[in-house]
């Protein structure tokens, strides 16, 4: 299959339609790519063990998210609670300017993966949430010297637009065995002839910056948004989280992770809580500049929750729906198994 598909006639019809539309695929492109396996990106939270996929993803910066979030008490306030809400959100922002600065392919670039990913580092960048206050700068740290803030990044931006295309795909078996994936790319893709095959569109998501990380060169992968969730304890199965919503996927699978670690919900449960977000970042899909202090929130919170945070100053819009997740955990956090290995909830929404 893989052969027919890379080197056959599938091949020569693609490479002959995207000629044809003025593209710039060879024959030669299509023979010489190799899917690649490799080893996940692993970080631990208060003895569980949080797997994504590598920098060349976004996944790594929901460790990052966690790492800060380890230092606080979060299982004493509520997930309404305005401070709980904050520091989520405060905590993600300085995890996604990390990204924006220095997350790419691993195979064109020297990513400073173990700095980003320590403890350390973590509490250096907590240091600079303030409790009581909601940050309007978009500031990356300076992991390879351990400094909580690298004080010559500076933010970009660009027009950009967000596309209509992913999905979700978790699985257990009776046994506990897990699969996870996010997969993405056909509502946005366009349609070659009559190959049936629809080509993504995740180029967009490289960016025209000399220098930086991410910039376009040939054969290199783009920093996508695409990032599943497995989590593991004592070495055991334990959840794995999918979700359809480009730059709010991390945002939203931090909230399903912490109200099953911390709060001690059922994934039904956990899916229903008033979920949230912030774009105080450089959007993933052609560069969309950072709004800064914006936390957009599901139109269940209480006007209490809102007045708290608008009092700490975030720039708050209600939407009826955030992203779509699927949740399924396989045990419970005492290690037993759940009946039937399987505990779910989704939303199925358009998301991007």
């Amino acid at each position: 299959m893989r052969k027919y598909f890379y080197e056959g006639e599938i091949a020569d019809k693609l490479v002959s339609w995207n000629q044809s539309a003025g593209g710039l695929f060879s024959i030669d492109d299509l023979n010489n790519y190799k899917a690649g396996i490799e080893e996940p990106v692993h970080g631990t939270y208060k003895g569980y063990d949080v797997y994504k996929c590598s920098f060349w993803t976004q996944g790594p910066a929901l460790i990052q998210a966690l790492n800060i979030l380890e230092g606080y008490e979060l299982s004493g306030m509520k997930p309404d609670d305005p401070e709980y809400i904050h520091l989520v959100v405060e905590s993600l922002k300085l995890a996604f300017a990390d990204r924006d600065t220095y997350y790419g392919d691993p195979d064109f670039i020297d990513i400073p993966a173990e700095a980003l990913l320590s403890k350390d580092y973590a509490a250096r960048r907590r240091e600079l949430i303030d409790q009581s206050k909601a940050s309007l700068e978009h500031l990356p740290g300076d992991p390879r010297n351990n400094r909580a803030l690298n004080y010559m990044a500076q933010a970009k931006g660009a027009e950009g637009v967000k596309a209509q295309d992913t999905t979700t795909c978790v699985v257990a078996d009776k046994t506990g065995n897990m699969f996870v994936a996010t997969p993405s790319g056909w509502g946005s893709g366009v349609l070659p002839g009559e190959t049936g095959v629809v080509l993504g569109t995740r180029l967009q998501s490289l960016n025209l910056w000399p220098g930086h990380p991410n910039v376009i060169q040939p054969c290199k992968r783009p920093r996508i948004t695409l990032s599943p969730t497995l989590i593991t304890k004592d070495g055991e199965p334990f959840m794995v989280v999918s979700v359809a919503g480009g730059d709010q996927q991390d945002q939203t699978a931090i909230q399903m992770i912490l109200n099953v670690i911390e709060f001690g919900m059922q994934p039904q449960k956990a899916a229903d809580t008033t979920r949230f977000g912030t774009d105080h970042l450089i959007g993933s899909f052609r560069q969309t500049p950072v709004v800064p202090g914006s936390l957009t929130i599901e139109d269940t919170v209480s006007e209490k929750t809102l007045e708290g945070l608008r009092e700490k100053g975030h720039n708050v819009n209600l939407t009826p729906q955030f992203s779509s997740e699927t949740v399924l955990m396989v045990r419970e956090p005492d290690g037993t198994m759940k009946p039937g290995g399987d505990q779910r909830k989704t939303r199925h929404v358009d998301a991007y």
